[in-house]
């Protein structure tokens, strides 16, 4: 007697997927949420109706899914289901993030992200001993985002070169946004000195890198960063990494970055200083790059608005503002209008008080108009607290990387754009 299923046999692979799918498909007659949960289970029950329905509705379940873990215990479940090769997930997941805070790194990370080829987007965070061939290896991997992790030497755990044979220096062809944010950069975590044309990243158009405090190897960065020099389109630096390439009391040639399209500036309050503003003060024959974003970590504000308003109010510098289309400015420096204050006795008190506290933003941004600069502040959400601040945001969620998209995809929210507030 023939199963229910047979009939299915004999239809072209592209029939029956579109038959799965379909059956999976809402009314049209439920709300958003409601929809997309029904779908799910009806994904789910799908996939353990025979094998042949299995990776077509296992596809459909992760195509738009993120796996976004936080402890080893969900880690280990997924490496597991990972190894069972002959279920085919690992071409299925497109983007995956993964942060173990305090906790001892799995034996089973490497071979998890190995197997998982169809990544496209890639974030880790508090990561030890890294090589960049293990963990960016996949041949779709567009985006790796990196943060608290060492990247250790391309022939560890030799710090030199094999005399017998040279692992093959890999090209991560298909990497066009790198993120290393507070790493460890040790020597030859991409093996320039053993080859000083070595080009890693022929297609990488969007690099960010703030090394902090961390250990690093200034040599490999800088090799790095001339490597992919005359292709950026985007580009962040911190203090840090900002004196690897610029070294102070030094006469180093400017690098030079014609596609340049966006630039980061970084106020570092450990130094006091406004990483980028060099493009204001020691240059007076070249125009920064069109677009202009500035990330800030939440602490001596009151300096930082100093800064910003002698950028503004020098008609020195009012020639590089020409060059400047636009300049974004996360929402964090509007803490600088929350004034701590005593509890007001009246109305009137707290009123006088709000309009105190609230101009100093407002004074900024009138200064930047009258030196022909379109500035914009970003607004703080309501549920907007320190932990979701943008600066702190892991992976590609940063306000840096959201003002990144909209240059590229050319949706710039101007502030001659926005309506002044009533």
């Amino acid at each position: 007697m023939a199963t229910p299923l047979a009939g299915f046999s004999s239809l072209p692979p592209e029939v029956v997927e579109h038959i799965v799918l379909l059956s999976a498909q809402p009314t049209g007659q439920e709300d958003d949420v409601l929809a997309a949960r029904r779908r799910q289970r009806q994904l789910e029950s799908l996939s353990l109706v025979c094998s042949d329905w299995r990776p077509i509705a296992q596809k459909a379940l992760l195509e738009d899914a993120e796996v976004d873990l936080f402890h080893a215990r969900e880690f280990r479940p997924l490496a597991r289901l990972l190894a069972r090769r002959e279920q085919g997930l690992g071409k299925l997941l497109r983007r995956m993030s993964i942060e173990l805070w305090g906790e001892e790194q799995p034996e089973e990370l490497v071979q998890t992200v190995r197997a998982c080829m169809g990544l496209e987007e890639l974030a880790l965070v508090h990561m030890e001993r890294l090589r960049m061939d293990e963990i960016a290896a996949g041949p779709n991997l567009a985006s790796v985002s990196l943060r608290q992790c060492t990247l250790v030497s391309f022939f560890y755990p030799s710090l030199d070169p094999p005399a017998d044979q040279l692992p093959p220096l890999l090209s991560y062809s298909s990497l066009t946004r790198l993120d290393l944010r507070l790493c460890s950069l040790r020597r030859d975590f991409l093996p320039f000195s053993f080859d000083s044309t070595y080009r890693p990243f022929p297609s990488l158009q969007h690099l960010l890198v703030h090394t902090g405090s961390h250990d690093q190897s200034p040599t490999t960065i800088r090799s790095l960063v001339r490597s992919v020099a005359a292709q950026l389109r985007s580009l962040s630096l911190d203090h840090t990494a900002e004196e690897v390439l610029y070294p102070p009391h030094t006469d180093t040639t400017p690098l030079d970055f014609p596609t340049l399209r966006c630039y980061g500036l970084y106020w570092d309050p450990a130094y006091h200083s406004l990483v980028g503003s060099s493009l204001f003060t020691h240059s007076a024959t070249r125009s920064p790059p069109p677009f202009l974003h500035l990330a800030l970590y939440p602490a001596a504000l009151d300096s930082l608005l100093a800064t910003l308003e002698s950028l503004f109010s020098n008609r020195e510098f009012r020639w590089a503002w020409r060059g400047v289309e636009h300049l974004r400015i996360e929402g964090t420096l509007r803490d600088v209008d929350a004034v701590e204050m005593q509890e007001p006795d009246s109305d009137e008190e707290e009123d006088a008080g709000v309009m105190v506290a609230g101009g100093r933003i407002d004074a900024l941004l009138k200064l930047a108009k009258e030196a022909g600069a379109d500035v914009l502040v970003e607004e703080r959400g309501e549920d907007s607290g320190p932990a979701e601040r943008a600066t702190f945001r892991r992976g590609f969620g940063t306000s840096w990387w959201q003002f990144v998209r909209e240059v590229e995809e050319e949706r710039v929210q101007y502030a001659s754009s926005v309506d002044a507030p009533a």
